[in-house]
Order: C-alpha cells, then sequence, then structure tokens
C-alpha cells in the first residue's frame, strides 16, 4: 500500500503508533469493568436503552499534523441520507425489480430521512380462484422487499 512500508513507532509507554494515522487513541480495556452506556438515539427515531460496556481507560491521544476527523451529520434531510439514498437508487434502482417478480419500482422517500418510508409499484398478477379481489402477490412482494433490506 502506497508502495512503502508501514510507518510506525512506538510511544513510551510501549504501544506500536501508525505514524500515517490522522489521530490514535491509546488505553487499556478492563473487560471485568463496566459503566452505562447509552441511551442513543438516531435520525429516524429509534433508541437504545442504556447497556453496560468494558471500560477503556485512555492514556494518550496522538494526532499528526492537520489532522482529518471524518465525521457524518445526523439530522433533517437533506444531509447525509439524501446522499446515500440517491447512491443506493442509482447503483439497485434497476436490480429491484428484476430481482422480485411483480415487482415494477422502487422509491425511498427522502423527506422521510430514506431509511423508514419506502414506496413500491407492484402487480397482482395471478387470482384466478378467488371471488373477492385480497393482496396475495403484493403480500408477498412486500414481504420480499423486507427481507432483503433488513
Amino acid at each position: 500500500m502506497g508502495n512503502r512500508r508501514f510507518r510506525y513507532f512506538y510511544d513510551e509507554e510501549g504501544f506500536c503508533i501508525s505514524a500515517d494515522a490522522d489521530f490514535v487513541i491509546t488505553g487499556t480495556v478492563y473487560p471485568n469493568e463496566n459503566k452505562p452506556e447509552g441511551p442513543f438515539g438516531d435520525h429516524i427515531g429509534y433508541y437504545s436503552l442504556t447497556h453496560p460496556f468494558p471500560l477503556m481507560k485512555v492514556h494518550k491521544v496522538y494526532h499528526r499534523k492537520d489532522p482529518i476527523w471524518s465525521f457524518t451529520v445526523v439530522g433533517r434531510p437533506p444531509q447525509e441520507d439524501t446522499s446515500f439514498g440517491a447512491l443506493i437508487h442509482e447503483i439497485t434502482g434497476t436490480a429491484i425489480p428484476q430481482e422480485i417478480n411483480g415487482l415494477h419500482a422502487v422509491h425511498a422517500v427522502d423527506a422521510a430521512g430514506v431509511h423508514p418510508l419506502l414506496f413500491a409499484i407492484g402487480s397482482e398478477r395471478y387470482t384466478p380462484y378467488q371471488k373477492t379481489e385480497r393482496p396475495q402477490e403484493l403480500l408477498t412482494i412486500a414481504n420480499q422487499i423486507l427481507g432483503k433490506t433488513s
């Protein structure tokens, strides 16, 4: 990678540090010493409960000159959901209807945050013995979509 060897050094505590990393956090994890973490919320309204997690005691934080701290902003669209949703549609938009019989098109709704609302167009193609029309194949299509996306 990069036509050179991995550049590293050891700090005074013996931790091996990447010389090319933007940030390195050194510390010790205590797996039998837990602290509560959470609850956490996300942009579609789901909140995880508080759970115990192993404790890490940080020794030092290293960074190189002019480091880049990557992050995404979570909030009302248009933000990362809009970009990811557009990319997912571009990559999979025509493939999904070819994969699921009876499905004609799908569209993840950006205003809903892309994830929680998906429109799908499908069709009932074969119900010769039913006196009343009820969705049969559409329910199968919906379950196939849920099975592929979860």
